[in-house]
């Protein structure tokens, strides 16, 4: 019996599309090493362009980087999803805000 494709595709400029669900997936496999260089050409196309989506890349790479043990690179990306949410005067309720907010009670 053929197994099924359970593989999803992401190109870079998609990283801040990576449905949450998936998080703790990425961050095991392969030592979260595929994650973080699709996280890492994700920021490159969206630093300077796009500051919002930056934000929410930010805090799925917080994310990832909590579940793969490096909180220090965990906490550089919520003060700086932190900072665009505050100077784009993003709601609570906004995307970004709810992200932040999530990351900040992963963070403590």
């Amino acid at each position: 019996m053929a197994r099924p494709n359970l593989s999803v595709t992401v190109k870079p400029h998609d990283a801040a599309a990576i449905p949450d669900a998936f998080i703790p997936g990425i961050a095991i496999l392969k030592g979260g090493i595929a994650a973080r260089r699709l996280l890492a050409r994700g920021e490159e196309q969206l630093r300077g362009k796009h500051r919002l989506e930056l934000g929410k890349l930010l805090c799925k790479r917080g994310t990832i980087e909590h579940s793969a043990g490096d909180l220090h690179t965990a906490h550089t990306a919520l003060s700086e999803a932190s900072d665009i949410a505050e100077a784009l005067e993003v709601t609570p309720d906004s995307d970004l805000g709810r992200a932040v907010t999530a990351l900040q009670a992963m963070l403590g």
